[in-house]
């Protein structure tokens, strides 16, 4: 897990939410594996299609998500896809998403996790 997430800004995001409703922590959670596999997508079709544009603009909307979340891992690949894409070059891209999809898999287990924990 420590390897995957930044524990300290989960600590943070936690610290937002106490006194506030009790399921804020799993809604922005929610929110953001939601969001995350609707950029995937987003990037996959972008990459499928050489849209190098799309692709680099999907990829900085999840690398400042994931920052957010503290999604290392996650926020790492993204910024690789942003990079990719801003300077034209798709061809690298579906190794790259292939990687961000095994890393949003093992993020959602480690969220679980951690919401398993007070």
């Amino acid at each position: 897990m420590e390897c995957t997430l930044d524990l300290e800004a989960i600590e943070n995001l936690r610290a937002l939410c106490r006194g506030q409703d009790t399921g804020m922590f799993a809604d922005f959670i929610a929110l953001y594996l939601s969001e995350a596999a609707v950029q995937l997508e987003t990037m996959r079709e972008a990459a499928a299609r050489e849209d190098a544009e799309a692709l680099w603009k999907a990829a900085h909307t999840l690398k400042g998500a994931s920052a957010d979340l503290g999604a290392k891992g996650v926020r790492r690949l993204a910024s690789r896809l942003e990079e990719l894409g801003r300077s034209g070059c798709t061809a690298e891209a579906p190794y790259v998403l292939e990687a961000l999809g095994a890393e949003l898999g093992v993020v959602a287990e480690a969220f679980q996790k951690l919401q398993a924990t007070p």
